[in-house]
């Protein structure tokens, strides 16, 4: 059944609010990659490091160590959440290609433009570069100036690369002609209108003028005075050895495959992306080097292979909430229904049991892992009925909390075996009062027979008896708990009451 286009624009505006969690996270072990107090530890000790010998003092042998060991430990840190960052840096890049290519689905035209933002988003260097330059004294004289400006042109930023190519236009007349030249062809480069009604077939035919007036540009010498220009030009041209010879500007394999696109195949079509993405990827690293995992990743997504993605990606990144709710988002958009697993649950579901799982085992998330397995309909109660008795029960109130959590499941089983343990730990501790709630809890005829004998023999005191004869005469009114015991349970605990009436009576007067 075909997605209706209000549904459709809500699955893109979720993923782009789940990149934003990404992202929110990553800016966030950013800024605490170095605490306050860690600072403070390297300022006092950084320049302090030395190894530990014969020649030190044992006083100063022991403060050394100290000082050794703090700092060792500041830089595990730092390592720890460098590679955080890193990992979160690679499920953002992975989750907005395939946001572009599978959730968004752009065709031909507006698939270049999704490929731009996406390469301009996480090639964010060239920004740093343009504030450096611009607010130096004398940007024009800058180191970096004409990498500024190829950078821009690079990542399709033809109206800040002419700003920038003023300033230099500005100082020299005798240059400027050359100059209005390159801001022309900058200029009135055509771009894809997204909202107009300009048809792709009109857009081909004014890009291929454009075009031809570059490559005349050029073969006519017109920036030969300017190396810079004429490096610029054959960019512009689309000569892809050229665009190697800036291999530095570009870092990445895939940036260099949507300027290649940018200048050479504007109107790229989505299923000959994969064949461009290999060569592109061979060009730019080698047809002899190994890829790294990441870029296999992003091979197979170009390749519109959406499980061979989701299947790396549990492998390489260790990360079951990205792969889990990824999935589950394009489980949704009904990109996986033709993939289902041998054992009863398909992807999507298996994948979300992997990542509830491990959340239950966590002491304080085990709560949030119950909603999960809530949306897991062929195997998720299954899961819930299994794990949830494995959560330690260590004081009353973490008891009630899953007590709460199997009683509005309704898994009668669960809660007798949870009121069963915890009745039988308030005996064990003398609490007779709390064991027989439990017990009635758990409608523990015999367990409340056996409490009513301990409760009713004279070693006990009168308090106790008193308190249980409440919990009684408590049941008794809400529970029907006549119902459940036995016959001489009910005499008994009835005697306890008989007795502790008169201090009964005088509380509730």
């Amino acid at each position: 059944m075909p997605i209706c286009l209000g549904v459709f624009c809500r699955f893109v505006s979720i993923s782009k609010n789940y990149r934003s969690v990404i992202r929110a996270c990553m800016e966030e072990l950013q800024q605490g990659a170095v605490s306050a107090q860690d600072r403070s530890l390297a300022s006092q000790y950084g320049d302090q490091v030395c190894p530990l010998n014969d020649t030190c003092f044992k006083e100063d042998k022991q403060e050394q160590f100290v000082i050794n060991h703090h700092i060792i430990i500041f830089h595990i840190r730092l390592t720890q959440c460098f590679l955080q960052v890193s990992i979160l840096l690679a499920i953002e890049l992975i989750w907005n290609l395939c946001e572009v290519l599978f959730i968004d689905a752009a065709p031909a035209g507006a698939l270049l433009l999704h490929l731009l933002d996406w390469v301009r988003l996480h090639k964010s260097d060239v920004d740093t570069r343009v504030r450096e330059v611009l607010q130096s004294d004398s940007p024009t004289q800058h180191r970096s100036y004409w990498d500024v400006v190829i950078g821009l042109v690079l990542q399709g930023r033809m109206d800040e690369a002419r700003q920038v190519l003023s300033k230099r236009a500005s100082l020299r007349a005798d240059s400027s002609p050359v100059f209005k030249r390159m801001d022309t062809l900058l200029q009135s480069m055509p771009i894809f209108n997204l909202a107009g009604t300009q048809t792709l077939t009109e857009f081909d035919v004014k890009w291929r003028n454009w075009h031809e007036e570059c490559d005349r540009s050029l073969q006519d010498n017109t920036f030969a005075s300017n190396r810079h220009l004429e490096a610029i030009c054959k960019i512009l041209v689309g000569d892809e050895d050229a665009l190697l010879e800036h291999r530095e500007l570009l870092s990445t394999w895939y940036h260099f495959l949507v300027t290649r696109l940018l200048f050479c195949h504007p109107t790229i079509k989505p299923p000959d992306l994969h064949y461009y993405a290999k060569s592109s990827m061979n060009m730019f690293v080698g047809p002899r080097a190994s890829p790294e995992p990441l870029d296999i990743i992003l091979l197979s997504a170009f390749e519109f292979d959406l499980h061979q993605v989701i299947k790396d990606c549990s492998f390489t990144l260790n990360n079951w909430w990205f792969v889990a709710h990824l999935t589950d988002l394009l489980d949704h958009c009904k990109l996986l229904q033709s993939h289902n697993l041998h054992f009863g649950s398909n992807l999507r579901e298996f994948l979300v049991l992997e990542y509830a799982s491990g959340l239950f085992t966590h002491h304080s998330l085990w709560q949030l892992a119950v909603d999960y397995f809530d949306h897991c309909p062929e195997l998720g109660r299954v899961y819930l009925e299994l794990l949830i008795e494995r959560i330690p029960l260590d004081t009353e109130r973490k008891a009630l909390k899953v007590l709460r959590v199997c009683e509005d499941r309704q898994m009668s089983e669960q809660v007798r075996s949870i009121c069963k343990i915890m009745a039988k730990r308030s005996l064990r501790n003398n609490r007779l009062g709390s064991a027989l709630s439990w017990s009635i809890r758990a409608k523990d005829a015999a367990f409340a027979t056996l409490i009513s004998e301990r409760s009713s023999s004279p070693s006990q005191s009168y308090s106790i008896r008193h308190h249980i004869a409440l919990v009684f005469l408590t049941c008794v009114c809400f529970s029907g708990f006549f119902r459940i015991t036995g016959i001489k349970a009910r005499s008994q605990i009835w005697n306890c009451w008989i007795i502790s009436a008169p201090l009964c009576c005088s509380v509730t007067d």
